[in-house]
């Protein structure tokens, strides 16, 4: 296998890389947590996926802390193994990483799915991410290891890299299996044998032999029972026969009893109506004598309901006409008191008069005002600004006089620096002068500062005045835009109701005057009540006489129906006779036939009973014939447990054998191989290393043999990295692995320039062994002594980046 290109976006400290690998050794070169070991690990990522050796914490921790929630992690690889170009792409997408990976030969799809690339690499170089890391990956704490743990550790530690624990895997699972195989056949033999120490198949076979002799016997009483069963069905059938006949004959009995006491309750009740009828009819002749009364009373109905309707009309229109009289009042009233409001407001209105050009008036003088005060106030700014210049003037010159005259006449002039002398009194005076022309000047403006501050007071009080004066005119002009208002609403008021009161006269011109008599409407209303009853009454009656002639065509046919009655009571009489059924007949034709019944079921039970037990029976045959297979089986399985017990043995034996012969192979062959390396980095200085049978490291020094704690650590570092590169070369000559490149994790250590160069050269030379060689380390000296290097380094947003190369 060998790299071409790796490109990681978004992978761990790398928001984006891409490094071309060549052949031979390539440093990896930068500080101590910038992301050096991840372009490796990257590559077991990308080969292998998401292992935890690989990883190191989970999945979610591969991808780049600075990536956006929806951008993607991935790690792409260009590599040729054996004689084929493959591109690999192996990345986590959206927010929950969900792992992806797809796999071209040759520019063609061999395996997409992140679990199916993985398996398509695990195959096809012939190892999976531990093997990758053993062979493949040495780091500096793997050297530690070897020279520091106790020999019985490093013994471990090595036979894990060489996977010599896998044939101690086997040699477990072989000796489960073996105890299994043991257990199982001990379990099985004691199934075959019962607790009194008999055979459990010669047992289950004269049990089948008592069963088969069972079946035959039950089978045979069956037999019997059907044969007797033909007779009594007959006797059953002939029986039922005469039951039903008997029951007929009570059916037709219950019948025409039935029939006749329906006829004479039928009788019963057509006479019973017949003779209601007939008296119905003789009262109804009776009141048909009131008749020609109640129409008299009732013909003057109809002139009287004429007049009530006339007089109701009437009574109607008079409350319409005292309505609108009332509500024609209220309006005028109403009107008359709109009317005097209207004029009340006219009348405030006038006394207002218009206060818009005072108020014109008025802004104007504030306006002038503010222009006034603001003259008055640059006028006292100016002055108290010279007064404080007047003033510091005055003190400085004072403090100048008050130094010369601390001086005295020998002195020398503060400005010219000649002496004083007679010119002394002279520039006191007129320093004198000067302090008291500056406190004149500052006096003067002091005053001024009086006539300013008065000034602006006298201003502001007249703005004062003006402002309220302008307050009151606005208050005024305020209230006359509200009588506007309220006198516009007036008005529309009173246009409205002088409408309204138009419109009440003539709807009262239109009703006119009314002439209604109150006691007359009353007399009518009685008449019509009393008259009213006689019309109920005489609707009643006459109803009542409609029914007459249904009346009497339902009494004639009454007396039909009797008639018919009667005939057909005497016909149901005489068949009841005729029949001449007895209350005996049924009850022995019950019997009997209960009696034949009984005889059968009780012959159906005695075949149902032996039925069931022969299907025991059987059912017991087939359990015991399953549990004497069973049996059998069973037997035959021990046979074959006690010969696979007897491989298990022999295989146990030869696979321990076999371990043993390879441990004491690969100790002299490793042995050899880390004393070459260690003799040429170290310039032949030491006669070589061995690693004895108890897996401790010895050094041969000036022809004697010393144990690794007697050396420094440069030379223990160089002992570890010989033996854990013999490793390595061993598992690559040994595994047929596809896999020829090495990497070397910080394994210089505390080595001097002369070793450091001399591991490089070693290296150099292992490129026959191993095509690509990465060395990772943080230190820049050996830069150059590398045919080809790649520095990381960390940048100004905190990820990672390739800088050289």
């Amino acid at each position: 296998m060998r790299l071409r290109y790796v490109e990681l976006r978004n992978y761990r400290r790398f928001r984006h890389a891409i490094v071309e690998l060549g052949d031979g050794v390539t440093g990896i070169l930068g500080q101590n947590g910038v992301g050096k070991s991840t372009l490796v690990e990257a590559v077991a990522w990308a080969l292998f996926g998401n292992e935890s050796s690989i990883v190191r914490t989970t999945k979610e921790g591969v991808r780049s802390a600075s990536a956006g929630v929806n951008e993607e992690c991935s790690v792409t690889l260009e590599f040729d193994l054996e004689a084929d170009r493959y591109r690999l792409t192996r990345s986590l997408k959206g927010k929950d990483s969900k792992a992806d990976a797809t796999l071209l030969v040759n520019d063609m799809l061999v395996a997409r799915t992140d679990k199916a690339v993985t398996e398509a690499m695990e195959s096809r170089l012939g190892m999976d991410h531990k093997s990758f890391f053993v062979s493949v990956f040495a780091r500096q704490k793997d050297l530690n290891a070897l020279s520091n743990l106790r020999p019985a550790q490093r013994r471990e530690l090595i036979l894990r890299m060489l996977g010599i624990e896998t044939l101690d895997t086997v040699i477990t699972e072989i000796s489960s299996d073996l105890r299994s195989c043991r257990d199982g056949l001990e379990s099985m033999s004691a199934n075959l044998t019962a607790p009194d120490g008999k055979d459990r198949r010669e047992m289950m076979r004269s049990q089948l032999a008592e069963l088969k002799s069972m079946r035959t016997k039950l089978t045979n009483d069956i037999v019997t029972a059907q044969a007797e069963l033909g007779p009594i069905s007959d006797g059953v059938e002939k029986a039922r026969m005469e039951m039903e006949r008997a029951e007929g004959r009570s059916k037709d009995n219950a019948t025409l009893m039935t029939k006749m006491a329906t006829l004479t309750a039928e009788a019963r009740s057509k006479k019973a109506r017949l003779q209601k009828i007939e008296s119905e009819l003789n009262l109804l002749e009776t009141r048909k004598t009131d008749l020609p009364g109640l129409e008299g009373r009732v013909a003057g109905l109809g002139p009287l309901r004429e007049e009530r309707e006339r007089l109701e009309e009437l009574k109607v229109r008079k409350q319409e006409l005292d309505s609108l009289t009332s509500n024609l009042n209220q309006r005028t009233v109403r009107f008359t008191e709109t009317q005097a409001e209207l004029e009340a407001k006219r009348k405030g209105l006038e006394a207002l008069g218009d206060p818009s050009p005072m108020i014109a008036s008025l802004e104007e003088a504030l306006a002038t005002n503010q222009g006034t005060m603001e003259e008055a106030r640059d006028r006292l700014a100016r002055n108290q600004a010279e007064q404080r210049r007047y003033l510091e003037e005055s003190e400085h010159r004072s403090s100048k006089r008050r130094e010369i005259a601390e001086l005295g006449p020998d002195s020398s002039c503060p400005t010219c620096e000649r002496r004083l002398d007679y010119h002394y009194q002279a520039l006191l005076e007129k320093m004198d002068a000067e302090v008291a022309e500056s406190d004149e000047k500052a006096q003067a403006a002091n005053s001024r500062i009086d006539e300013a501050l008065k000034g602006l007071d006298r201003v502001s009080k007249g703005r004062v005045g003006l402002e309220a004066r302008l307050k009151e005119a606005q208050r005024q002009r305020d209230m006359a835009l509200m009588l506007r208002s309220s006198l516009d609403t007036l008005e529309k008021n009173l246009s409205k109701m002088r409408s309204e009161i138009v419109s009440l006269e003539e709807r009262r011109s239109a009703l006119g005057e009314v002439d209604l008599d109150p006691s007359r409407l009353s007399t009518v209303r009685l008449m019509l009540e009393g008259l009213q009853r006689d019309e109920n009454a005489l609707t009643k009656l006459r109803t009542e006489l409609a029914r007459m002639e249904g009346l009497e065509k339902e009494g004639a046919q009454l007396k039909k129906d009797l008639d018919t009655i009667t005939s057909d009571e005497g016909r149901s009489r005489s068949e009841l006779t005729a029949l001449a059924f007895r209350e005996e007949e049924l009850k022995e034709g019950r019997e009997g036939y209960v009696l034949w019944r009984d005889r059968k079921e009780s012959v159906q039970r005695s075949i149902q009973i032996s039925l069931s037990e022969r299907s025991r029976v059987e059912g017991e045959q087939k359990a015991a014939t399953a549990h004497l297979d069973e049996l059998e089986r069973n037997h035959s399985q021990v046979e074959r447990k006690r010969a696979q017990l007897l491989e298990l043995n022999v295989l146990q034996g030869a696979m321990r054998e076999f371990r043993a012969n390879i441990v004491t192979r690969v100790v002299p062959s490793i042995s050899q191989m880390a004393s070459e390396f260690f003799v040429e980095l170290t310039d032949g200085k030491y006669g070589g290393l061995r690693l004895d049978e108890e897996y401790d490291v010895h050094i041969m020094d000036q022809g004697h043999e010393y144990p690794l704690d007697r050396f420094s650590g440069g030379e223990s570092d160089l002992a570890s990295l010989s033996l854990r590169l013999a490793i390595s070369r061993m598992i690559g000559e040994r595994s047929g692995h596809h896999v020829n490149f090495l990497v070397l994790d910080e394994i210089f250590g505390s080595q001097d320039q002369g070793r450091k160069r001399n591991v490089l050269e070693l290296l150099s030379s292992l490129q026959r062994q191993f095509g690509q060689i990465l060395v990772i380390t943080h230190i820049e000296d050996i830069k150059e002594a590398l045919g080809n290097s790649i520095v990381v380094e960390e940048g100004e947003d905190g990820n990672s980046k390739i800088v050289a190369g």
